[in-house]
């Protein structure tokens, strides 16, 4: 990185040398390498089925719920991912309310800002799901959505704010 060190400053080298400082990615390297025999031990077939297997089941679940709705294609054309709304309800709030359920999804435009304003959304809540996913967490977010759409469905009284 350094060419020449004086009292008065210093020069750097000329590139590529200049932002190659300190120790190179070693662990870094031993860990994709890991990861990557890793995958390949289950194969990529087998983790595409079972994460489109997943995305359907969890698709099919919160389908099912009314006060739900489902952005994207049928669980037959589904990967991994479900984006949602829920009545009454920001992502935002959905995203937040699912935490408390030990339930980690993101919320936001994902982005697709052109196709939310297209379908008159200002956010979705998406959950992801992947080859060490298992289908007790796809049912903890179907039992935790529909808890989440009671708590935000109008009703005549005053709700408490917790």
């Amino acid at each position: 990185m350094i060419n020449q060190v004086t009292t008065q400053g210093f020069t750097t080298a000329a590139l590529p040398d200049k932002f190659e400082a300190g120790t190179p990615p070693i662990v870094e390297a031993i860990g994709l390498h890991a990861a990557t025999e890793y995958v390949s031990q289950i194969g990529l077939d087998a983790i595409h089925r079972y994460e489109k297997e997943i995305g359907a089941y969890a698709d099919r679940g919160l389908r099912e719920l009314e006060g739900v709705r489902i952005i994207g294609p049928t669980p037959e054309h589904k990967s991994g991912i479900v984006s949602f709304v829920i009545d009454h309800a920001h992502a935002h709030d959905i995203s937040q309310s699912l935490d408390t359920y030990g339930i980690a999804v993101r919320a936001g435009h994902h982005c697709t800002m052109p196709l939310h304003k297209s379908l008159g959304l200002s956010a979705t809540t998406r959950a992801s799901f992947y080859f060490y996913n298992t289908f007790e967490e796809a049912d903890r977010l179907i039992e935790a959505v529909k808890a989440i759409r009671k708590r935000f469905a109008p009703s005549g009284r005053k709700r408490q704010l917790r």
